[in-house]
């Protein structure tokens, strides 16, 4: 049977967002989650009739608002759409009232994201210089292998929403490099680490310019927020990221980059090297010797 081939305008299609696998009546061969790309799949005739029918009616049935002015030349159609992929992002975020977190529960597969994510729109030095004082929320679940710490987030990450987002940092190389991970993720992409049993926070949550911003007061009070954070998630390894920020926030001045003593909570306690571009002493290599030194030991 031929391929189902959808006449309408491409200009058409791309507004309304639909694939070619959803023009298909849903019969999805290879759907991208990040909405990239999507198979083509065959559809019975009457499939294909029916389909083309809800279409039709769809633009000619605009949607109208209160005063019965045109909202939308698209109808109803697109309308359904965008509640959908709501509801969907909805289904997997838990919204903490105070410092938010994402909490995801359900199966989800590294290995079927075929496609990385598209690269983060680069904020302007407006939206940078706006992001002080914000806070990213924290990627936590129950029962995590490891959960990393940051420092706390750069202002370039702040305006993003997202956890090492800025160029320069290596997180996300030495992550894949040590075998955390099966590909290198994207900033964008970081709600897949729930799916590997990973999860990032910071020991202060809120964004600055430079580390050296933070006041030992805050330090100590986000590492034991860390602790309580570990404790109740049962998290197996607390991983802190930044040596002089862990001496600080445990009170342990003489700590080295390595394993530490394991934290009342039960949480076994590492600590590895900034992955900041700045910290010029951890080369990328070397970094993700250190990255990789702890993955061992988790597996072990």
């Amino acid at each position: 049977m031929p391929d189902f081939v959808d006449d309408r305008p491409a200009d058409l299609l791309d507004h309304l967002g639909l694939g070619a696998a959803d023009r298909a009546d849903r019969l999805l061969v290879d759907r991208d989650p990040v909405g990239q790309h999507a198979g083509v799949s065959a559809a019975p005739t009457r499939q294909r009739d029916a389909l083309v029918q809800t279409q039709q009616t769809a633009r000619a049935r605009p949607v109208l608002d209160k005063d019965r002015d045109v909202l939308h030349p698209f109808g109803e159609l697109f309308r359904q759409r965008v509640e959908r992929f709501a509801d969907h992002l909805l289904e997997c975020l838990v919204i903490d009232s105070d410092h938010q977190s994402i909490v995801c529960y359900g199966p989800r597969s590294l290995v079927s994201v075929t496609t990385p994510a598209r690269p983060l729109a680069r904020p302007s030095p407006a939206d940078v210089a706006a992001a002080r004082g914000r806070t990213i929320p924290d990627l936590v679940a129950p029962g995590l292998r490891v959960l990393f710490a940051g420092i706390n987030p750069s202002l370039y990450s702040a305006a993003t929403g997202y956890h090492f987002a800025r160029p320069g940092n290596r997180f996300w190389p030495a992550l894949h490099r040590s075998g955390f991970t099966e590909r290198q993720l994207q900033p964008a992409e970081q709600h897949l680490l729930l799916d590997v049993g990973l999860g990032i926070t910071n020991v202060v949550a809120r964004a600055t310019a430079r580390a050296d911003e933070l006041d030992a007061g805050e330090l100590r009070a986000g590492g034991a927020a860390l602790a309580t954070t570990a404790a109740e998630l049962g998290v197996s390894w607390l991983a802190v990221l930044g040596v002089t920020a862990y001496r600080a926030a445990f009170g342990q001045p003489r700590a080295a980059v390595g394993p530490q003593p394991e934290l009342p909570g039960g949480s076994r306690l590492w600590v590895l090297p900034n992955p900041s571009g700045l910290n010029a002493s951890w080369t990328a290599p070397r970094l993700a010797a250190a990255f990789a030194e702890l993955r061992q030991a988790v597996a072990a």
